[in-house]
């Protein structure tokens, strides 16, 4: 296996969810794996893609948080790359193609990224999404857009998995572990993610000056 594609998912947006999962299916690169991790969700819905081959649906019994949502899927995945993509979210056709060809290419990088474009609840695009070209930020705010990621499973085995008492910014955290532990990171210029505005996020209504804080102390980040 190539790819695993991990989705952190909690009472999701059907809709959504189901453009997100589209957006994955229709990919031009086709030696994937998608792991849904359910994190306990409330409601009951039906996973319309649960007989397709490439896809497993993970299910805790209670709603832990995002974090140990995204580490369920990375301790399933059989992939020699990883990414991540939320449930309200979606990639363009070559998203997997293009950072496929160059990690095979490049294989003293061990992580890429990409800018994209910002939709709406519509899905219609309000503006480009694009993320500065310096890894070095990473130790001073979240400039890694977790969704245009793709990462070398062999980083995670080094470096652990995400941090499960953060309810958010778990993904800046484990950005500068990586960072940190002198992997190579690059930007690739590329627009290959489509990131969802919309009021219902769940991070909007977690305080992130906590979840920033618990990372400057842990990694002595001024």
């Amino acid at each position: 296996m190539k790819v695993s594609v991990i989705m952190p998912v909690y009472n999701p947006n059907e809709a959504w969810l189901k453009e997100a999962v589209d957006s994955i299916l229709n990919q031009t690169f086709k030696d994937f794996e998608i792991i849904i991790a359910d994190d306990g969700s409330e409601k009951s819905f039906g996973y319309p893609w649960i007989s397709n081959k490439k896809i497993r649906v993970l299910h805790h019994n209670k709603n832990y948080n995002q974090a140990t949502a995204m580490n369920t899927g990375l301790k399933h995945a059989s992939g020699e790359y990883i990414c991540f993509l939320d449930c309200d979210d979606k990639w363009a056709p070559d998203k997997l193609n293009k950072q496929v060809e160059y990690l095979d290419k490049h294989k003293e990088i061990d992580m890429v990224y990409a800018d994209g474009w910002y939709i709406n609840e519509k899905g219609e695009v309000t503006k480009n999404f694009l993320l500065i070209d310096d890894p070095s930020n990473i130790l001073k705010f979240n400039h890694i857009s977790v969704l245009s990621t793709m990462v070398r499973k062999s980083v995670f085995d080094k470096v652990g998995y995400f941090d499960e008492k953060l309810f958010r910014s778990q993904d800046w955290e484990m950005w500068v572990r990586i960072y940190k532990a002198r992997f190579s990171i690059k930007k690739m210029n590329d627009q290959l993610v489509y990131y969802r505005q919309h009021a219902n996020q769940k991070n909007v209504n977690i305080p992130v000056e906590e979840a920033h804080a618990y990372i400057r102390r842990k990694h002595n980040l001024t």
